[in-house]
């Protein structure tokens, strides 16, 4: 990607884990898939600074990223990003490369839900370079317990992570319209 596309500093990574949510009612018998919003934290010599989630629906698929906020202005406190072009700028090359990262994801995705109809309670994909220097990797996370949990809960989220994958665009596109 284009440096200044990305805006100073000439170096931005970030790094994206892709989770599927579930809990466990209180005494209930099996897992339930639960919606979480797709967040992106902001960070800066090591803190987060500031955590935005992406304008997208809630669901039992989402992304968490870390962006590097290095090079960005903030206030006076230097715990919260103002919103000027730059940032602007790095939020939509962020979302582009999230975007082609999650198309590229699919067949790591497939076997990911897969392994979790074998069994396996904790998950995790070969990682994929993001954006230069940062790991992503896609996480399945959480204990299931019961043969009919892990088919009920792998369709759902196969499901959300497909409708991810679909209205990431409209994401990227409506970040165009307001930089």
């Amino acid at each position: 990607m284009a440096q200044q596309e990305l805006g100073a500093p000439a170096r931005f990574s970030a790094a994206a884990v892709l989770v599927a949510h579930a809990t466990k009612p209180p005494l209930a018998r099996h897992y339930k898939p639960s919606s979480q919003a797709s967040i992106c934290y902001w960070v800066q010599d090591g803190l987060i600074i500031e955590q935005q989630p992406f304008e997208l629906a809630e669901r039992c698929c989402s992304l968490a990223v870390f962006a590097n906020a290095e090079g960005l202005d903030t206030d006076l406190s230097g715990m919260k990003l103002q919103k000027n072009s730059l940032y602007k700028k790095r939020r939509l090359a962020l979302a582009r490369v999230l975007g082609s990262w999650l198309k590229r994801s699919e067949a790591n995705f497939e076997r990911l839900m897969q392994s979790v109809g074998a069994g396996l309670s904790l998950l995790t994909a070969q990682p994929v370079v993001l954006i230069p220097s940062a790991l992503a990797g896609l996480v399945f996370y959480g204990q299931y317990k019961g043969s009919t949990d892990k088919p009920r809960i792998a369709e759902a989220v196969t499901q959300a992570f497909q409708q991810l994958q679909t209205d990431w665009p409209d994401l990227v596109r409506s970040l165009r319209v307001k930089g």
